[in-house]
């Protein structure tokens, strides 16, 4: 440190200018009082990651340390508070006086955009700004009179004023981003000599007419309108040089013709027809081989113009003859249907002999075979989306001077030697790899993105790569470790640390999900001495032997689908630590397994048949350990079992497929159970009509349900053994009153609900009375229900008024047959709303919900409810979309059904 700290000043300054950072240069402060007031030295200044208030505070002590400031650049970060820090700060920059300017402001939030303000600078001969969607503004006072470099990256307003104060302008480039056009009035730039545009759209005005002493020029013109670029009054452009031109580019022989000194020209077609595209690329075939240089041509594919194989092997031959330094070819899919839909082309790549750098990446060409030729300066090569070679080796081989390759493999195998490349990303685009050989003395970056069946073949020669990253998905268990099994593995370099990491099945937890397909090797061989979890959705064979190799198995879960059923053989093991199992399927079969259980805490058995479910006790006659116990089907036996669960403490069934005295018997065994402090958490009952239940049987089911007072309630219809719901008899009863139930879901198609029992239903949250069950009165059982938060039902009155203090969910739905009259909704807190109507006639609607953000309202008329002119009303719906409401009319005029938007 003291033979650095003993150099010269200017040697220091030298040193803490190459830190291109004022806040690092700050902190050399730190090291020695030689060190202290050295940081506000340097002529260059450069800024990052400050907000513009510390910026300022700073501009004081470099206005007084450093008289001349050299370059001045800030970078500022994202600021959520808009662009009023950035004009301040250019206010302030001004007292420094600077020579070169750099403004870099990042993305902003758009709803604080603001413009920014531009001031005079007369010292600066160079300004780079870049304001991204931001607006510039440029102050009306003072001269630029040194400025000879300006680039602006965003709006600006006045340009034309700002221009003219540039007398000394040489190099001009602007870059308008978004939907703004580039436009620029009368003015005089006789210095100009580089011109840089780039818009949707480009109006160059007069600006072209008074540059006689521009050299190179370059058009963007984003837009699909034709670009035509105007001749100065002279009718040539005597100095020109260079010329970029990027869109639909009309009149291109006209504009050579008039630049007699043009080199150099680069060309990009995009937005152009086919026929308009095939005019231009013979233009530049007449005057290429007069000694025009082309440094590059880009061309968009128009597929909306049905190109055949032939024709696009005919525009490929025409590329080849024009042997452009840089060749980019993509997709133009505007105007046809999709790329999906594009019939794939097949063709031969040609030799460019004369190319350095190809693009290719159209999404349904295939390369299928190379010409015999070399690519003898190819330099770079992309070949990705769908494009694709037969054998990426062979090409390579033809390209002696390849550095960069980018290519999209579909073949198997894949061999790179090269004794050039530098940079190789291969992506395999359909099929798996089978493997990979490369042997690049001079790589230094390597990219790999491949899948893969199984373990496959790689061999890698690369010296000196420094930058990896292999990404490898296996889509079977292609690399298994006693009980791993590797889904993927990704090798890649970070701060020049090789890190491998691995993703693998193991772990505590294994949750595989074949739904509809047979399992028939489910895991690898061997122990799964760590496996505490194990869920399966499908089928699984030989289920006995796996789960014997799990010692440590805690949780289990199968549920199988379709008419398969879950069966579990009888083998000799035991599951001394499962304490969680949960069964799913028809015909379950789980005896040896529940048996062997001893440390089960919670059980849940869903039988999806009407096959009586019956849960073996263990050896010693009680689960000693149940605590939860969930049942679904056509349960016997259902008193036996609780009497073998000394600890249980909550307790959930579902009786279904079961007929009314096996029913009534189950329902019975409850009511001891809970009578001794039982939680009943969900009830469910599946009422079974074939057995010609009258309405006092029904009344008689539903006061048992009320004395078991469930925490969820679920009743439902079973049609099996009968016709159809209308030769049923209609049952009217009274809707009991469950003091306990926090949710009731009723859906019965028979059932009419014409009164409620006196009651309070103080801790009622969720309440679905839907399909034809009805209620005279649905204002009184609204009010009935004080904690209501979720609210379904038919109604089948003509007026409904719901006034709700808590309500948020409401889905309403007139039962058919039934017009509605009128609609009254009082609900503050409401959020969603869903209503369904039929009506006669226009109907008297009062809704109240300040905070609903959720709509779907539909009405249905009879008849010819609302007329205008000769549009009689159908239907209207109003719905909510991406939080915009949306109106839908359905009307009938002459017969014909129209919809509205």
């Amino acid at each position: 440190m003291d033979l650095v700290s003993a150099l010269p000043d200017e040697v220091l300054l030298l040193v803490l200018a190459r830190l291109r950072c004022i806040r690092t240069a700050a902190q050399t402060s730190l090291l020695s009082r030689r060190w202290r007031a050295l940081w506000t030295g340097p002529t260059d200044l450069t800024f990052r990651g400050l907000v513009p208030a510390t910026i300022q505070a700073l501009f004081h002590r470099f206005a007084t340390a450093s008289p001349q400031v050299s370059t001045l650049d800030i970078g500022l970060p994202w600021s959520r508070h808009g662009t009023a820090g950035a004009g301040s700060l250019l206010r302030a920059a001004v007292r420094l006086s600077p020579r070169h300017l750099i403004l870099n402001v990042k993305e902003l939030y758009p709803g604080h955009m603001g413009n920014i303000e531009l001031p005079c600078f007369e010292r600066a001969t160079s300004i780079d700004i870049d304001v991204g969607h931001t607006w510039l503004q440029p102050l009306p006072d003072g001269e630029f009179t040194a400025l000879e470099s300006l680039s602006i990256t965003g709006q600006i307003i006045s340009i034309g004023p700002l221009l003219i104060r540039c007398p000394r302008l040489r190099v001009l480039s602007l870059t308008y981003s978004d939907r703004y056009i580039i436009h620029i009035p009368h003015g005089e730039f006789p210095a100009l000599e580089k011109l840089s545009l780039s818009a949707l759209r480009v109006n160059t005005g007069s600006l072209l007419n008074n540059c006689q002493r521009l050299r190179v020029l370059s058009v963007t013109h984003l837009h699909t309108c034709p670009l035509r670029i105007m001749l100065p009054p002279s009718g040539q452009f005597p100095m020109l040089e260079k010329l970029n031109l990027s869109g639909n580019i009309t009149d291109l022989g006209i504009l050579l013709n008039r630049c007699p000194r043009l080199h150099v020209i680069g060309v990009t077609f995009c937005g152009m027809g086919l026929h308009s595209l095939i005019q231009a690329l013979a233009t530049l075939q007449k005057v290429v081989p007069l000694g025009l240089v082309l440094s590059t041509l880009g061309i968009e594919i128009p597929w909306r113009d049905g190109i055949s194989s032939a024709r696009f092997a005919s525009l490929l031959r025409t590329m080849e003859r024009l042997s452009p330094q840089e060749l980019v070819v993509t997709d133009n899919f505007e105007g046809s249907h999709s790329s999906g839909r594009a019939q794939e082309i097949k063709a031969n790549l040609p030799c460019f002999a004369n190319t350095t750098s190809i693009e290719m990446s159209p999404r349904n060409v295939s390369f299928k075979s190379l010409k015999p030729s070399e690519f003898s300066r190819l330099e770079r090569l992309s070949l990705s989306s769908l494009c694709s070679t037969v054998e990426i080796g062979t090409l390579v081989t033809r390209c002696p001077r390849l550095r960069v390759l980018k290519v999209a493999v579909s073949t198997g195998k894949m061999t790179v030697h090269s004794a050039s490349l530098q940079k190789l990303d291969v992506n395999w685009n359909v099929g798996e790899c089978h493997g990979i050989d490369i042997v690049t003395p001079m790589l230094k970056k390597l990219h790999v993105n491949a899948r893969a069946g199984g373990d496959i073949s790689v061999s890698i020669s690369a010296q000196v790569v420094q930058d990896v990253s292999w990404q490898c998905w296996y889509t079977r268990s292609a690399l298994v470790f006693g009980s791993w099994c590797v889904q993927s593995l990704r090798v890649q370099t970070m701060e020049n640390v090789m890190c491998l990491h691995l993703n693998a099945d193991r772990t505590t937890s294994i949750d595989i999900k074949a739904h509809h397909i047979w399992l028939q090797q489910p895991l690898p061989a061997g122990e799964f001495t760590a496996l505490e979890s194990l869920s399966v959705t499908g089928q699984i064979n030989d289920l006995g032997p796996l789960l014997i190799r799990c010692r440590r198995l805690r949780e289990l879960s199968l549920t199988y689908r379709d008419k398969y059923a879950l069966l579990i053989p009888h083998e000799h093991g035991e599951f001394p630590a499962l304490e969680k199992l949960s069964l799913s399927g028809k015909m379950v079969n789980h005896d040896s397994l529940i048996s062997s259980s001893k440390s089960l805490r919670e059980l849940s058995v869903t039988q999806l048949d009407t096959c009586p479910l019956r849960i073996m006790l263990p050896p010693s006659r009680e689960f000693q350990m149940l605590e939860k116990l969930t049942l679904s089907g056509n349960i016997a036996d259902l008193g036996i079992l609780l009497n073998g669960c000394p600890r249980l403490h909550v307790l959930s069934v579902t009786l279904r497929g079961m007929r009314i005295h096996s029913l009534k018997a189950a329902l019975a065994t409850l009511q001891k159970a809970v009578s001794l402090g039982l939680v009943l958490s969900t009830l469910g009952v599946e009422i079974q009509w074939r057995d010609d239940i009258s309405a006092a049987r029904f009344a008689s089911l539903l006061r048992t349900m009320e004395r078991l007072s469930p925490q969820e309630l679920v009743v439902n219809a079973n049609l099996e053994g009968r016709y159809t719901s209308e030769h049923f008899h209609e049952i009217k009863a009274n809707l009991p009153c469950f003091t306990h139930a926090t949710s009731i879901e009723m859906s019965l198609q028979n059932v009419c609900f014409k009164s409620l029992k006196p009651g309070d239903f103080s801790i009622l949250e969720r309440l679905s009375i839907s399909r034809l069950c009805s209620s005279v009165d649905i204002g009184t059982l609204v009010t009935r229900f004080t904690h209501l938060r979720v609210l379904k039902v038919t109604v089948s009155t003509g007026k409904m008024m719901i006034h709700s203090a808590l309500l948020q969910k409401l889905d309403v739905e007139w039962n058919s047959g039934m017009k509605c009259h009128g609609i009254d909704i009082v609900t503050p807190m409401l959020k969603q709303l869903h209503v369904e109507v039929h009506a006669e006639w226009d109907i008297g609607v009062s809704i109240s919900a300040p905070m609903v953000d959720n709509v779907s309202w539909q009405c249905s008329y009879a008849g010819s409810a609302l007329v205008f002119g000769s549009w009689y009303l159908h239907s209207f719906r109003v719905q909510t979309m991406k939080n915009v409401m949306c109106l839908h009319l359905n009307a009938n005029v002459q017969y014909n059904i129209f919809t509205l938007f």
